[in-house]
């Protein structure tokens, strides 16, 4: 069994000064984009407050005390859990742009 050696070239004189200007630049990119897309929720969205109180107002939205809001689609069937029953629940928690961040498919 033999090793063969294989050269290393070094970089050229600058090489290295050229790509940390490309990653700078991707990066200044990359918050222009996003601050962009954040400008259109900023100046036409809601506040949060003003969002809360009007869907407090839409049909079948139950406001608890500590202001946890929730509308239910489908009541169940059958008889009420009991304090030893196990309850399987279907939800799905989404924000306000309708973008999905929890669901339990049971």
């Amino acid at each position: 069994m033999s090793v063969t050696t294989v050269p290393i070239h070094p970089i050229k004189k600058g090489s290295l000064t050229k790509i940390w200007i490309g990653v700078l630049f991707i990066a200044v990119a990359a918050m222009g984009i996003a601050y962009a897309g954040t400008q259109d929720v900023v100046v036409n969205g809601a506040s949060n407050e003003q969002f809360l109180a009007a869907n407090a107002g839409e049909d079948g939205v139950i406001t608890t005390e500590s202001g946890l809001q929730y509308k239910v689609i489908k009541p169940g069937e059958g008889t009420s859990p009991t304090l030893t029953d196990t309850a399987l629940v279907k939800y799905e928690g989404t924000l306000r742009d309708g973008t999905v961040f929890d669901a339990n498919e049971q």
